[in-house]
Parts: structure tokens; sequence; C-alpha cells
């Protein structure tokens, strides 16, 4: 998705009244939804290895959305949980797959983290993760009775950021959400896209 439309989108769905913004997320999140799929099946062994923009290879950047996706439903487990502010907002109680609960200083320091974690995962492996989270997530935001419009209400307050400053007022729970879609769907799709 073009980000130019993503971030209208978003803003016009931001200012809706709670279920018109749930229905309008959920809409867009299932485009986007369907896109990733389609680009990250579409990866072979071959190009997965091959650098993207910023010099990773494209296994690489797969690896470090389905990390983040597998961050975010952690998160999402709090918010569901009843917590107004997930850890994730401020880069802590990240839970590996092994090893300790880790903090990180910075979206740098995670990422760093998680390239050296996957330098030496295989391929199909990611592709397949990255898939399944991405589902996973989608099904979170969008089945009634789970991250629906009221739970995403009664998470902290924040204010969600677009390009060129703008702010609208939001909570953690919708910010989440928009963090999920834009990761997946705008922020690195030109290195994913099939080709």
């Amino acid at each position: 998705m073009q980000s130019e439309e993503f971030y209208s989108r978003i803003r016009q769905a931001a200012v809706l009244e709670s279920q018109a913004r749930y229905d309008t997320f959920a809409a867009l999140h299932k485009n986007i939804l369907a896109e990733f799929e389609t680009a990250v099946c579409s990866i072979d062994e071959t190009r997965a290895e091959s650098a993207s923009s910023d010099g990773r290879s494209i296994k690489q950047v797969v690896g470090h959305i389905m990390e983040w996706d597998r961050y975010m439903i952690q998160a999402a487990g709090e918010y569901l949980s009843g917590v107004q502010n997930a850890q994730l907002m401020s880069f802590k109680g990240y839970h590996p797959l092994e090893g300790e609960t880790r903090d990180f200083a910075s979206i740098n320091s995670f990422n760093a983290f998680q390239a050296a974690a996957q330098a030496d995962q295989p391929w199909e492996q990611i592709q397949s993760r990255a898939i399944t989270f991405a589902r996973i997530l989608y099904r979170l935001f969008t089945t009634p009775g789970l991250l629906d419009a009221p739970l995403l209400d009664a998470t902290a307050p924040t204010k969600l950021a677009f390009p060129g400053g703008v702010r609208l007022k939001s909570n953690d729970g919708w910010q989440l959400w928009m963090i999920v879609m834009e990761h997946e769907g705008v922020e690195h799709m030109h290195d994913l896209a099939p080709r």
C-alpha cells in the first residue's frame, strides 16, 4: 500500500467515533494482511538472501517484521488482561522464545538483537512464522470480544503521529494497531512487494 493512501485513511478513521474507527481499521487491516501474505509468499530463498534497500537481507527484513509482530502479540495480551500501557511502548518486557525477558534502549537495539538472533534461521522458518504472527495479530484485532473498540479506548491516552507533524488524540491500543498495519503494509513493502 502506498504510504500516502495509508496515512490518509488512518487520519480519516482516527476522528470517527470508536466503532466506526474500529470498522475502518479492520477493513484496512484485512487488505494489508492480504498484501503482506502475498508479498512474503512470493519471496524464494534466493531473493530472501538478496539485499534490501537498507542493506539488510530481505530475510532479515521479514524476520524483523516477524519479531515486531510477536512483540505486539505480547502487548496485545497485556491489553487483554486489563493493562492500559503495554511494556512494548517503552521497549520493555520482550519475551524471546528462549532466555530471559529483555528490555531495550531503543528500536535500533531491538532490531540489532533480532538481526543477530535470526542470522542462522532458515528462510522457510522465518517466512512461515512471519505469516503466522501477522494472521494472529489480525485475528486479535478483528475478532469480536478481543481487542475491540471499547478495550482499545480503555488503554492509556496517547497521540497518533503522522508524516508532516500531524498528531491526533488517541489511545495506546489504537496506536499499536496503526503500528502493526504501518509496519506490515507500508514501511517495508517496497522491499517485499512481488517482482
